[in-house]
């Protein structure tokens, strides 16, 4: 993941230095695997899937559905 700052109308996002952290849930990290309270995420060679939002990343690249 490239380090940066990601912002998503439904929540608040921050990047930094492979530390991500949501408003409406509590992430955590470890070895590259990622897990949601609130909702399911897996990651796999760099594709992310959610079960609560659409969400899609690929090649870096975050996609958001249902948002402003």
């Amino acid at each position: 993941m490239a380090n940066g700052k990601w912002q998503i109308a439904d929540g608040r996002w921050q990047m930094a230095n492979g530390r991500w952290q949501m408003a409406n849930g509590r992430w955590q990290m470890a070895n590259g695997r990622w897990q949601m309270a609130d909702g399911r995420w897996q990651m796999a060679d760099g594709k992310w899937q959610m079960a609560n939002g659409r969400w899609q990343v690929a090649g870096g690249r975050w996609q958001v559905a249902g948002g402003r």
